[in-house]
């Protein structure tokens, strides 16, 4: 299926899906363009989460090509899109409820490097339409997701950086106690000559002393990266947690605000 074909799909499925609050599967399965679940309700109903999925996608594609086709007037005024007046604002605030959806969704993930997030529920997908003066949004461009994407992206770049420095110092510990190794070996063949603990350390070369003393160096500093990673970690988790908390909570104001713009709309239409 074509993308504009799929595009019409989804706009079809959309004012089927929204004409009520309470979903009629059997009597979508009766829809034309349902007719690959015709008169099989438990069927729709089961595949609707990968349909949500694919028209959501493909709206989100959709929103992007509106949106640079009204970039040049979103401000002037001659748009229709601009002149939709409560109803735009609605959908606008919906479409700020999708993000912080996404984002509390994805909040415990590794990255959000990946732009393929399950989409929302159909019921409130937003329409295509922007608010006078305002740049269109979706998931994809809105300021949280990218505030959180690039928080995930400096957690990731930290922890990389101190692994990276564990690494090498730990590498060059066990080069160190290969080294050693080899010292307590020279040992070992020196007490068996009978030698005095005196002569034995006259004996060792002045390179394997040094070995010895920067083995001790070397351990005592992975150690003291191993204890600041564990501390870093720690910051970094709460500071997740607090952004966590800020998402919930926008999401929370803006269902409400959301709710009220919803019923002022329909008390508008009444």
């Amino acid at each position: 299926m074509a993308d504009y074909q799929k595009r019409v799909w989804a706009e079809k499925y959309t004012a089927a899906r929204n004409s009520d609050n309470d979903v009629d599967y059997e009597a979508l399965s009766k829809l034309t363009q349902f007719k690959a679940f015709k008169n099989n309700p438990e069927e729709l109903q089961r595949h609707e989460p990968a349909l949500l999925k694919e028209f959501y996608e493909v709206y989100l594609a959709d929103q992007a090509l509106k949106a640079d086709a009204h970039a040049p007037t979103a401000g002037s005024g001659s748009s229709k899109l601009s002149q939709r007046g409560g109803a735009e604002h609605l959908a606008i605030e919906q479409c700020d409820i999708h993000a912080a959806q996404q984002l509390t969704a994805t909040r415990n993930q590794a990255s959000l490097a990946s732009d393929q997030a399950p989409g929302p529920p159909i019921s409130q997908t937003p329409v295509a339409v922007q608010e006078e003066g305002a740049p269109a949004r979706s998931l994809q461009t809105h300021p949280l997701r990218g505030e959180y994407a690039n928080f995930e992206l400096s957690i990731s770049q930290v922890l990389q950086q101190f692994r990276e420095k564990l690494e090498e110092e730990q590498a060059r510990s066990r080069k160190l106690e290969e080294q050693l190794a080899a010292a307590d070996n020279e040992l070992s063949e020196l007490r068996n000559f009978y030698l005095t603990d005196n002569d034995i350390t006259i004996a060792l070369t002045k390179e394997l002393r040094n070995s010895i003393l920067q083995l001790a160096e070397e351990k005592a500093i992975s150690s003291g990266l191993r204890n600041k990673l564990a501390k870093v970690e720690t910051e970094l988790n709460l500071s997740k947690q607090s952004v966590t908390t800020h998402a919930d909570n926008l999401l929370e104001a803006q269902a409400s605000h959301a709710k009220k713009l919803q019923d002022r709309v329909l008390g508008e239409k009444k």
